[in-house]
């Protein structure tokens, strides 16, 4: 019978739907980005497969076959930043939706939108960071000098929602 009670007590506080708003937005938000990434990284193995194939034919070279261009090619910037776009998103990702949906449900679920937008915001910088500024990504011409690791002001505001929202959490515990 107390178990029954001490659930009755737990409903009674939980947050009406409407508080879920914003955690839903948030949601669709990241699930939004992730897929436009999943978009980036195979437009970005086509179009690669695409010059590829001109660049052989203007040298009467055999054209490269699809798989060597799409699966594991670290020789082009584009390519790596596709793999890297996807890999880092599910990397994070795993760690960011849930701890939304927990913060939401049992600390606030009105900030939930919010954190959401951080998260994303600094997310959405990491293609450009990353290709522009991560060592050791070459192109074809080496004209890029990548000589930071910038792509962290993409990583770190994201570290730092997830850590917000851990505490806020553990502190929430009974």
């Amino acid at each position: 019978l107390a178990i029954f009670q001490s659930t009755s007590i737990m409903l009674s506080t939980f947050p009406a739907p409407e508080d879920y708003a914003g955690t839903i937005k948030g949601t669709l938000l990241w699930l939004n980005m992730f897929m436009m990434f999943f978009m980036f990284q195979s437009f970005s193995k086509l179009y690669l497969y695409q010059v590829k194939a001109v660049e052989a034919k203007s040298k009467e070279k055999p054209i490269p076959p699809f798989p060597e261009i799409k699966y594991y090619n670290n020789k082009d910037a584009l390519a790596m930043l596709g793999d890297r776009l996807v890999g880092n998103t599910l990397e994070q990702g795993i760690v960011f939706l849930p701890l939304l949906w927990l913060h939401a449900v049992f600390v606030d679920p009105t900030i939930s939108l919010t954190l959401a937008q951080v998260y994303v915001a600094a997310r959405a910088l990491y293609p450009i960071l990353y290709f522009f500024f991560f060592p050791g990504v070459t192109n074809n011409n080496n004209n890029l000098n990548r000589q930071s690791h910038a792509y962290i002001f993409s990583t770190m505001p994201g570290y730092a929602v997830n850590t917000y929202m851990m505490v806020k959490l553990y502190f929430a515990l009974p």
